[in-house]
């Protein structure tokens, strides 16, 4: 079964990535208020992004696709719930945070909705390679990251820049759309002596550099 052709689900899982999203900002309420209102979009990674990915499957029960709005639910779901399992494995009894681990797997795992529905681009992977480099920066130069035992802060810090690189591009390659016009057009020949004219689709960065 294709889920992300089941509306009642897509509505589903929006209205559960909003009720989570919305309860998991009074974890940062503290830090916000300590923080310039300027930066408050950097400090509440995980809110934030169960918000974004809520708005995207709306946005998919609808039939509408943005892809770099849905390239950025990608990467977000996959690092920050990453960075919080290794965070918490840093802890000295992680098994009291139990329910975290349960929460972020979960935020993970959701993202296989989105396999293949976008023709992810260049212009879109260097975007999200940006903007996630720059929180990056603001959480471990500026300091708006969550709290976590910073006697580990090197190591943290170092996870998540070189997290960021990797998934930008693993997960563009990985969850773009696959062109398969061409693959159709050459079985449809079938014992056609005529070569097939190719396509002029527009194919996604991974498909490009692969014909290269």
């Amino acid at each position: 079964m294709d889920f992300s052709e089941n509306k009642l689900f897509l509505v589903f899982l929006a209205i559960i990535n909003f009720a989570v999203g919305i309860f998991s900002f009074s974890y940062y309420l503290t830090q916000l208020n300590s923080t310039h209102p300027l930066l408050w979009l950097f400090v509440a990674d995980c809110p934030l992004y169960a918000l974004l990915f809520g708005v995207n499957m709306l946005l998919l029960a609808g039939k509408m696709k943005l892809p770099l709005l849905g390239f950025i639910s990608i990467i977000a779901n996959t690092k920050f719930a990453l960075w919080t399992l290794f965070v918490l494995l840093l802890e000295p009894n992680p098994a009291i945070y139990a329910l975290y681990f349960v929460s972020h797997f979960l935020f993970l795992i959701e993202v296989i909705v989105l396999y293949n529905q976008y023709t992810i681009r260049l212009k879109h992977v260097l975007i999200a390679l940006i903007w996630f480099l720059f929180n990056d920066y603001l959480d471990y130069v500026v300091g708006t990251h969550p709290a976590f035992n910073q006697q580990y802060f090197l190591l943290v810090a170092a996870f998540s820049i070189v997290s960021t690189i990797i998934l930008v591009f693993v997960l563009s390659i990985l969850f773009t759309k696959r062109d398969t016009s061409s693959t159709r057009e050459i079985k449809a020949a079938g014992n056609s002596p005529k070569t097939p004219k190719p396509t002029q689709n527009k194919t996604s960065w991974p498909a490009r550099a692969r014909q290269k």
